[in-house]
């Protein structure tokens, strides 16, 4: 009885996890797709064709972050179920990064932000190509949330023994202590409701991997992300 209990209380709780993402990660990209083709319902003749373009590669995007969304959805939802099964394959670590920036870029040009790749074009990693994307894609999300207007995001990566290793430098104005505290201090659990799925779904994916991440200050600001991927 104490085990179904048990049980049964880790299953609401994964509900609600879920019922929260879903109404606070797919709610706003779902709203830009809406308003932008609802402006170009009832304004055609306000936009030139320039800016037409322009409206429909925002939507592209948008949409794009709604797959991606319910894409770690998905994946999220197997880890809770247990039905997950890690598949490594060579992966080009510049190519998995350029993917992740062209599927921010709207939020990049929103906030005027600029990002530099240091990576070496020939750095493969052997890992869970999905799971590697999710981490990398929610990481950077993160680090273009609590970056300033303008500022710019450094990415390093390079071979360090049998890891790859992968640095995400913001100077904007810091990611707050009580964020970095979920990843540095192993055992204090995240609220999926006050931090997004993104940062749920990274702690538990870099597990599945045997990742391990350091979130640090970026003096004089900013914030500092390193994290090291095993070859599996």
């Amino acid at each position: 009885m104490n085990l179904l209990n048990e049980n049964l209380e880790k299953a609401n709780i994964t509900k609600a996890k879920l019922f929260s993402i879903i109404s606070h990660d797919l709610r706003n990209p779902i709203s830009q797709v809406y308003q932008f083709l609802d402006l170009q319902k009832t304004n055609p003749n306000l936009m030139s064709e320039v800016d037409r373009q322009a409206y429909s590669e925002q939507i592209s995007r948008a949409a794009g972050v709604v797959l991606e969304t319910m894409e770690d959805l998905l994946l999220w939802s197997k880890s809770q179920l247990q039905q997950f099964n890690v598949s490594a394959e060579l992966i080009n670590i510049k190519d998995a990064v350029q993917h992740v920036q062209d599927l921010l870029q709207s939020q990049l040009d929103h906030k005027q932000m600029r990002v530099n790749l240091n990576i070496p074009p020939k750095l493969i990693l052997h890992t869970d190509k999905n799971i590697l994307l999710v981490v990398l894609r929610n990481l950077i999300q993160n680090a273009i949330t609590y970056s300033s207007n303008q500022s710019i995001i450094q990415i390093y990566a390079k071979q360090e023994n049998q890891h790859g290793v992968v640095q995400i430098i913001d100077d904007g104005a810091g990611m707050p202590e009580r964020i970095r505290r979920l990843f540095n201090e192993p055992s204090m659990p995240i609220d999926s409701k006050n931090s997004g799925l993104g940062l749920t779904i990274v702690k538990e994916m870099i597990a599945l991997i045997h990742a391990h991440i350091e979130i640090s200050s970026n003096e004089p600001s900013g914030t500092c992300i390193d994290i090291r991927f095993p070859n599996l």
